[in-house]
């Protein structure tokens, strides 16, 4: 893929030798990156995460318990190990941390509450979870549309305390059966830093904004979509190419392009 930077210059990135190169270190193997064990993930969880992303592709609505699910993905509050070492051919474990540990076993309504990153804020699971099922149709319309503002906006409306501008996103990529990508803060960086040849390190893409900033969200986003076209050639990419970027964000040296 040929890049140009913003003085004119042009650089040739590998994207296939840079996935390689990334992706499997997404799977334990962080060592090489200041990434806590909690953060790094089983092979086993994100086959059942794609098995959710796979259902709006086919048209099969999602269950409560895949909310709780991939809402927990994407927080962190999934124990990834012991989720593994418990599930078998017949049985699909997802055990969970913190304040999450019986969250599926309490989804009988939606009145149910998990906690945060900072353990000290309430988190209505049960009223998002009942609600993107119940309205799953409209929803998967609005996320499918070419413009991802009405989407947003409709979460932004919802008085769901601690569903922030990252959250949304991430039900936006999941309901749009993966039309939109995913956002993290780490890829970001990463793209960021490949179109700008620098090392992720010296790259600073700023804080997700609150979802009372519209504008600003968006245009973040939209950053991070059009940095993944410049790479990809697309901005719908693959689990494997975002995985690979989360990888590199967190890297302290800087990958070589041309």
């Amino acid at each position: 893929m040929e890049i140009f930077r913003p003085d004119g210059t042009k650089l040739i990135f590998d994207e296939g030798e840079f996935v390689n190169k990334y992706k499997d270190d997404y799977f334990w193997g962080m060592e090489n990156y200041l990434v806590s064990n909690l953060h790094r993930s089983s092979s086993y969880v994100e086959k059942e995460i794609e098995e959710i992303l796979k259902k709006v592709k086919v048209n099969e609505p999602y269950s409560v318990r895949d909310v709780v699910r991939l809402l927990a993905w994407k927080i962190g509050k999934i124990d990834h190990k012991e989720s593994e070492k418990e599930s078998t051919e017949e049985i699909v474990a997802f055990r969970y941390i913190d304040g999450w540990k019986d969250v599926e076993k309490q989804m009988n309504s939606d009145e149910v509450f998990a906690r945060l990153r900072s353990n000290k804020e309430d988190f209505p699971i049960g009223k998002i979870a009942y609600y993107l099922v119940s309205d799953m149709d409209n929803l998967k319309d609005l996320a499918k549309k070419d413009d991802p503002r009405e989407f947003f906006e409709t979460f932004c409306k919802r008085s769901f305390k601690g569903l922030g501008t990252v959250y949304i996103f991430t039900l936006l990529f999941f309901l749009s059966g993966g039309k939109y990508p995913i956002y993290d803060q780490f890829a970001h960086k990463a793209a960021k830093a490949i179109v700008l040849d620098k090392n992720p390190n010296d790259v600073f893409v700023g804080y997700s904004p609150s979802k009372t900033e519209i504008d600003k969200a968006l245009s973040m986003y939209n950053e991070y979509r059009w940095l993944l076209s410049l790479i990809f050639g697309d901005e719908s990419i693959e689990r494997d190419q975002d995985r690979a970027l989360w990888v590199y964000g967190h890297s302290k040296d800087k990958y070589s392009v041309i």
